[in-house]
């Protein structure tokens, strides 16, 4: 197993359509990708981003660097 080293980044992920399991950090050119330090960080952004998603639920996902 090989061992993952550097910081974690989080990134907010939306859900490209609903009640399907496909994920993406951006739903297209002129849409952000947000990207936190800290879990609590990306956890707050989640909830302050929402409304702004309506129609796409959204999640943290952690990336090793």
């Amino acid at each position: 197993m090989s061992e993952v080293t550097g910081p974690t980044e989080y990134y907010i992920l939306k859900q490209l359509v609903p009640d399907a399991q496909i994920w993406v950090a951006s739903l297209g050119p002129d849409d952000p990708i947000y990207k936190y330090d800290t879990l609590e960080e990306a956890e707050a952004a989640v909830t302050e981003l929402q409304p702004s998603y309506p129609d796409n639920k959204l999640k943290v996902s952690a990336a090793n660097n």
